[in-house]
């Protein structure tokens, strides 16, 4: 499980804030025109990754990591950005300072989660036709809030992470067992893009993740790589072991 980190230092004041996470997701897809990537993207076959927000270090360097199961794609990323002197998220700009690989080592099968970024889940209006809840959406689906029942949080986020392993692995995974065990915040946050302008809405977590077997454990780590809930090539739902 390799990750990428890229330290950089900011050229000015300006903030970034999830607002800013199409700049990023376009960032990578720029860096990866022209390569094997693109044309599976151009085919729009399943190439997943995440990213985490820019946070800052104790010695004040800003950072950002990307994810992905595909590991020639980080490695990929990887000789990108070490070519890249400077870097533009939003309104602010970036003098990338360093650019490495490095491992996340996931061996105890009860892991103890945060969500470094918030967790999108959408659910289908039938959903709650279903289960006699209200929700005067008028759209196909709605996001999860805290005023609807964790179970179905819960039911969207294991049939995400089986859906992304399938297209993946082309196989079905052996699912470990999610304990959600404290709600850290809610944001709702409006994402811009050339075609369109929406407000996303998601939850921070803290969580265990349970395995039984190698199996479960192959699956959870895919997790970590691919991250929780939707929008992740957008940078929703990045998470870290505690």
């Amino acid at each position: 499980m390799s990750r990428l980190l890229i330290k950089m230092k900011g050229c000015n004041q300006a903030a970034v804030t999830l607002r800013e996470n199409y700049s990023i997701q376009r960032l990578i897809y720029n860096l990866l025109q022209a390569s094997k990537f693109q044309k599976i993207r151009n085919r729009k076959e399943n190439m997943p990754f995440c990213f985490s927000n820019v946070f800052k270090t104790q010695d004040d360097v800003d950072c950002i990591i990307i994810a992905s199961p595909h590991e020639s794609l980080n490695y990929f990323l990887w000789d990108q950005f070490e070519k890249i002197h400077q870097i533009r998220i939003g309104e602010k700009s970036f003098v990338i300072h360093e650019v490495r690989m490095f491992n996340l080592k996931i061996q105890n099968p009860v892991t103890d989660v945060v969500t470094s970024t918030p967790v999108v889940a959408l659910v289908r209006k039938t959903k709650c036709q279903r289960s006699a809840l209200n929700t005067s959406n008028r759209h196909g689906y709605f996001f999860w809030t805290p005023t609807y029942p964790m179970d179905i949080l819960k039911q969207q986020m294991y049939a995400n992470i089986q859906k992304k392993y399938r297209a993946f692995f082309s196989e079905e995974p052996s699912m470990f067992t999610i304990h959600l065990e404290k709600l850290r915040g809610m944001i709702a946050s409006k994402i811009e893009t050339p075609r369109t302008q929406a407000t996303v809405i998601g939850t921070y977590w803290q969580m265990k993740f349970q395995c039984l077997d190698e199996e479960e454990m192959r699956t959870m780590r895919f997790t970590f790589d691919v991250g929780l809930g939707e929008r992740n090539t957008l940078g929703f739902g990045f998470i870290n072991p505690i």
